[in-house]
């Protein structure tokens, strides 16, 4: 079998998940040591300047390797997650943070679970996915765990409604591109838990009342941690 094919749950696949399971326990038992530390500073513009440089990365290597296309602009969930999770770095806003929250592991955790992906490690396509997808991940528990900024009362609301937000504005791009963003165009050419929810277009709707439910369910476990930080 050709190294660079991707496999699902194959060898690449369940490494990335481990290293990635690894490095944020790490990275929130670190920050919650000293958060206010030096070496959490660096953590945090290291992480910061990360996810902007990836994202230059991969433009470079789509154009060197010709598969440079509308679809690489940063227009799908987990791209708004990157950008979150870079703002809520830097600024540590509550109002940044808690769609970030519901976005990486409504929308990014899945996509690492079950990407949408040709390639295996160690392909450029591989690690400019799973880099990226995984910093959001590290970023995000970094924030709510390690600094303890938990999302308030009410935030998987504005979160649900900032996703539509989203989806309203990239509906006319998908239209004049051809494009794909967020799938509201169709599903993902991989086999993943959008081939649950019904045949498109009316998928879109199912779509959207499982991210309601989700949302809901993703705020259980931030109340018992709202009433420990007095939130």
């Amino acid at each position: 079998m050709d190294e660079r094919h991707f496999v699902l749950f194959g060898p690449d696949h369940l490494g990335a998940l481990g290293v990635l399971v690894l490095t944020t326990v790490a990275g929130v038992l670190f920050v919650r040591r000293d958060p206010g530390g030096v070496g959490t500073r660096r953590l945090v513009v290291a992480l910061a300047a990360a996810l902007p440089a990836l994202w230059a990365v991969e433009n470079v290597a789509a154009w060197a390797g010709g598969w440079l296309a509308w679809e690489i602009l940063p227009l799908h969930l987990c791209d708004v997650s990157v950008v979150l999770a870079g703002v809520g770095l830097l600024t540590r806003r509550l109002a940044v943070i808690e769609p970030l929250y519901f976005f990486a592991l409504a929308g990014t955790v899945p996509a690492l679970v079950t990407p949408e992906l040709g390639e295996g490690f160690p392909d450029v396509r591989f690690l400019v996915y799973f880099l990226p997808h995984g910093l959001v991940v590290l970023a995000t528990a970094v924030l709510v765990l390690g600094f303890r900024l938990v999302p308030r009362a009410g935030a998987w609301w504005r979160a649900f409604f900032f996703l539509n937000l989203c989806a309203a504005a990239v509906t006319p791009v998908n239209l004049l591109l051809d494009t794909n963003f967020l799938y509201l165009r169709g599903k993902p050419r991989a086999a993943t838990p959008f081939d649950w929810l019904g045949p498109w277009p009316s998928y879109v709707l199912t779509l959207e009342a499982a991210f309601l439910v989700l949302f809901f369910l993703l705020d259980l476990p931030l109340r018992p941690l709202r009433r420990r930080c007095g939130g």
